[in-house]
């Protein structure tokens, strides 16, 4: 779901002055508002939040600690995310690789089922299951 974006004059201003000032940056700004603007919520949180009651000044140090251990643990999250995304990416590449012919498996990396049926399990050790075709 998108967003529907709302700016004061001033921001409007700022981004006419760097359309007259600045193309090349203008293009950039307009393009992530573009973005913002079409890929919403899925882009994941925003850097800036407005807080719901602005707190105290002997509060301001907390809240930014706080924020900062949450905006941590949505990156740490994040990265293993691509990191499983990585590990499944070599794993297909491996089995779509042309060196890989049929009974030349290397041995203790993928052990796959019956070659007789049209598809087979493959087990990689250590990751989920995959179903290949036959070849």
């Amino acid at each position: 779901m998108g967003y529907r974006l709302r700016m004061s004059a001033e921001i409007y201003d700022w981004l006419a002055d760097l359309r007259d000032g600045d193309p090349p940056a203008a293009e950039l700004a307009a393009r992530a508002l573009a973005a913002l603007a079409d890929g919403g919520d899925r882009l994941g949180p925003p850097v800036v939040t407005a807080a719901p009651v602005p707190p105290h000044p002997d509060e301001l140090r907390r809240a930014l600690d706080q924020h900062y251990q949450d905006r941590l643990e949505w990156l740490n999250a994040l990265r293993g995310r691509i990191a499983e995304l990585a590990v499944l990416r070599q794993e297909l590449e491996r089995l779509a690789s042309p060196a890989r012919r049929p009974g030349s498996a290397s041995p203790g990396l993928i052990t796959c089922g019956e070659r007789s049926s049209p598809a087979r399990t493959c087990e990689v050790p250590g990751s989920p299951r995959l179903t290949c075709l036959a070849s």
